[in-house]
C-alpha cells in the first residue's frame, strides 16, 4: 500500500495521506481494510513522514471508532 501510493503513483506524503484517507472514508462502512505498512518507513532515517503518517493513521481510526482487529479474532466473528 505504502510503496504503491508513493512508489508507483509518485504522491507527496500530504498527496498520500489525503489521497488514503478519502478512500478509507469512502468504504469504511462493514468493510474489513487491511493494512499494510513496510517497517522500513519507521525508521526516521529513511523517512520520517512516512512514520509520522503512519501515527497519523492509527490517531484517524481512533478518532473515526474503526477498531482493530487480528486474523484470529476476525476468523471467530466472521466464519
Amino acid at each position: 500500500m505504502d510503496t504503491t501510493l508513493i512508489k508507483y503513483m509518485k504522491l507527496t506524503q500530504t498527496d498520500f495521506m489525503d489521497k488514503l484517507l478519502s478512500w478509507i472514508d469512502s468504504v469504511k462502512d462493514h468493510t474489513l481494510i487491511s493494512i499494510l505498512w513496510h517497517n522500513n518507513y519507521f525508521s526516521d532515517y529513511s523517512n520520517s513522514d512516512m512514520k509520522t503518517n503512519y501515527v497519523k493513521l492509527l490517531e484517524y481510526f481512533y478518532s473515526k471508532q474503526i477498531i482493530s482487529i487480528n486474523s484470529n479474532q476476525l476468523i471467530e466473528k466472521y466464519y
